[in-house]
């Protein structure tokens, strides 16, 4: 069973979080923003739900994988912005743009940066099309994502050494 721990009140549940997590995994900035607004959207679902005594089933996926349900807004004051940055090793431009990306487009978008489909600047340029147009955007910027990858292959970080390379 995973372990669970239990945060004093005055702990910041999303640097916890990120603070023993993002490091032990093979993520570029792009993909630890992203990850960190989704982290942070579910810390507002929850405080909101706490605030509205609701049902928080309602917020919560059905499984661990990403949910549609805490797609909602993520909203940041400029200290916010700086301290989540700083908790995920991130810049506060490359957090900005995952926030744009994450309030503005479609799931899927800000699903193709997690899985390294596509780059959050180009996912940037799809969030602000009109949704209705997001979804062919997405895919045609995936497919040239694609296309770059094949020419362009990257070895990865760690050297071959991590549990990916056995």
């Amino acid at each position: 069973a995973p372990e669970s721990i239990n945060l004093p009140a005055t702990a910041d549940p999303v640097s916890f979080v990120l603070a023993k997590n993002l490091h032990r995994r093979h993520l570029d900035k792009s993909q630890m923003a992203s990850l960190a607004i989704r982290i942070k959207a579910a810390e507002q679902a929850q405080a909101k739900r706490q605030k509205s005594k609701g049902d928080w089933n309602k917020l919560l996926p059905t499984n661990w994988t990403y949910s549609a349900k805490l797609h909602a807004q993520v909203r940041l004051t400029g200290e916010e912005t700086k301290q989540l940055a700083a908790a995920a090793g991130v810049g506060a431009r490359t957090l900005r743009q995952a926030q744009k990306v994450h309030n503005e487009a479609i799931p899927e978008v800000s699903e193709a940066v997690v899985t390294k489909q596509v780059k959050l600047g180009k996912a940037v340029e799809v969030a602000e099309l009109p949704k209705a147009e997001q979804a062919k955007a997405l895919s045609i910027a995936i497919s040239e994502t694609g296309k770059r990858r094949k020419l362009e292959p990257k070895p990865c970080p760690c050297g071959g050494v991590c549990p990916c390379h056995r």
